[in-house]
């Protein structure tokens, strides 16, 4: 893992902000998909294998940029823990986002 000189060594601060970066860099990407599938320049079943196909690799790519502390690797759960527990509230029902669910 790297330290990245802007963080002046503070590691925790650099590994959330690299889970905000994550998360963020997600989103961009399931709206992107959202977008082709919304202009019909793909299919549904397309769309959805681009976002099982690349949004893990984003994750895993992101892991580049933590600082190495040892909680980074429990800093770094965050990212799939909040879409596991949206997936959860999406599915009990607590909480609504068809185009989430249309999307996935």
């Amino acid at each position: 893992m790297t330290e990245i000189a802007v963080f002046n060594g503070n590691g925790v601060v650099q590994d959330i902000v690299i889970v905000v970066l994550t998360i963020l860099a997600i989103q961009v990407f399931i709206m992107i998909n959202d977008l082709i599938k919304s202009k019909e320049l793909l299919s549904t079943t397309v769309t959805r294998k681009f976002i099982h196909i690349v949004a893990a690799p984003i994750y895993i790519f992101m892991w580049a940029l933590y600082s190495g502390d040892s909680s980074s690797r429990y800093i770094s759960l965050i990212v799939p823990g909040l879409f596991a527990v949206q997936f959860i509230l999406i599915g009990l029902g607590i909480i609504k986002n068809e185009p989430f669910v249309a999307t996935m």
